[in-house]
Parts: C-alpha cells; sequence; structure tokens
C-alpha cells in the first residue's frame, strides 16, 4: 500500500498540540518485530521552527493515501474465478452482471478495489453464492451501518521518538 502512494503522517507533540507541517514516509521496514508486533518507520517531516528535537517523544498518525477513483466492497462481495477476480453488478431488468475487477488489499472487512468499479455501480453484496451471469436477482438497499461484518475502525497513532 504505502509504494504506490507517499503516505502522509501527522504529528502530535506532547502538550497535545498539532504540529504545523505534516510529513511523509520515506521508509518501511522489511520485517515485522515478533516479540513487539510493531514495524520500523521513518518519516520525514519538515521543522524549519526547530520545534522537533532529537529525543523527543511525540505522536505520529498515518493519514492515509488518496486513491481517485478507488472503491471499498465488504469482502464476502469479491469472488474469484478462473479469470481472476471479479463482483456481481446488479444489471439491466434486475439481473446479475459480472465485472473484473482489481482488489488490491483488505481491511475492516473491506476490500480495496482499484480499477474495475465507477460511481454508481450497483454491486450485489449478499446472496452471491446463488447469483449467476444473467440470472434474476430481487435487489434491497445494503447499509454499511447495520453490517456486523465491517470492523470499526482503531486507533492508528503510534507513539514514536524523534531521532537525529
Amino acid at each position: 500500500m504505502i509504494a504506490s502512494g507517499k503516505l502522509k503522517v501527522a504529528i502530535t507533540l506532547s502538550d497535545k498540540s498539532v504540529f504545523q507541517h505534516q510529513g511523509t514516509v520515506t521508509f518501511v521496514d522489511q520485517s515485522l518485530q515478533y516479540n513487539t508486533g510493531t514495524l520500523l518507520l521513518r518519516a520525514s517531516v519538515p521543522n524549519p521552527e526547530h520545534i522537533l528535537l532529537p529525543g523527543q517523544f511525540v505522536r505520529v498518525k498515518p493519514l492515509g493515501i488518496t486513491r481517485d477513483s478507488a472503491v471499498l466492497v465488504p469482502q464476502r462481495a469479491v469472488q474469484q474465478g478462473l479469470a481472476g477476480t471479479f463482483v456481481y453488478l446488479l444489471g439491466a431488468n434486475n439481473t446479475a452482471t459480472p465485472r473484473d475487477v482489481s482488489a488490491t488489499s483488505w481491511d475492516n472487512g473491506r476490500w480495496l478495489i482499484e480499477d474495475g468499479l465507477k460511481s454508481g455501480d450497483q454491486v450485489i453484496v449478499d446472496g452471491t453464492l446463488k447469483v449467476g451471469p444473467g440470472r434474476p436477482v430481487t435487489p434491497s438497499p445494503y447499509d454499511p451501518a447495520k453490517d456486523s461484518t465491517l470492523k470499526p475502525s482503531g486507533d492508528t497513532t503510534a507513539k514514536v521518538k524523534v531521532g537525529r
């Protein structure tokens, strides 16, 4: 995920004030530290006022990467076939239409679809095992707020020490 864009980070100082400059991740270690469950990252942050000092503890929060035209769909809506990854869309006359997609990563019960879907596409989420190309379906609205399979996002803030 980090390789395809610049992961931005925000810094919160020990007095709970937000540092005015954002940084970007410049290094990600290849291995997870199993004894602590941590991953080593390095971020470059502009510091023209010299507010950040070596040895100072701060909180670093990943802000994420913006991906244009990317869509999140529930994990159970994405299917695997001989030709690759696909979803079923609600087609003309309430029939199922398969669509090839590029599902790159998933988190909190959702797949990130980077290619193959556009705004307004109606993805069939439930009942996909009974669906086939061209088969009639009975659509009903999907409400992500009532979906118990989606996990709530957790706190992604990390405590770090500013290095030299």
